[in-house]
C-alpha cells in the first residue's frame, strides 16, 4: 500500500482563527484553510475546518494522521492573562509529573 490519497492533517486553534493544513503524502500537494475560531467551543471551529477539507474533495477515510495544537494557551501565558496556578505532588507520586509525556 503506497501513500496515494493519504493525507496528513494539522490543525491549530488560535484565539481569532483556526488553521488547517493537509498534505497528500504521495504528491506533497497541500490544502490550507482558515476559519473563525469559536472560543466558547473550539471543537466547532475544528469541525468547520474539517468540513472545508472534505468539501474540497478529501474523503475522511483518506486522513491518516490528524495532529492538533493550540496557540490559545501559549498566548494566554505570553500576554499574562491566565490565572495563578500551582502543582501539588505528594510523596510517592513524584514520577507522575515526569511521566506527563
Amino acid at each position: 500500500m503506497g501513500f496515494v490519497n493519504q493525507y496528513l492533517v494539522g490543525i491549530d486553534c488560535g484565539g481569532t482563527f483556526t488553521d488547517l493544513v493537509a498534505v497528500e503524502a504521495g504528491s506533497g500537494c497541500s490544502f490550507i484553510t482558515k476559519v473563525p475560531s469559536t472560543p466558547d467551543d473550539p471543537s466547532q471551529a475544528v469541525i468547520a475546518a474539517l468540513d472545508e477539507l472534505f468539501a474540497g474533495g478529501v474523503d475522511p477515510g483518506e486522513v491518516r494522521l490528524l495532529a492538533h495544537g493550540t496557540t490559545v494557551a501559549t498566548n494566554t501565558i505570553l500576554e499574562g492573562k491566565g490565572v495563578r496556578a500551582g502543582l501539588l505532588i505528594t510523596r510517592g507520586f513524584r514520577a507522575i509529573y515526569e511521566a506527563r509525556g
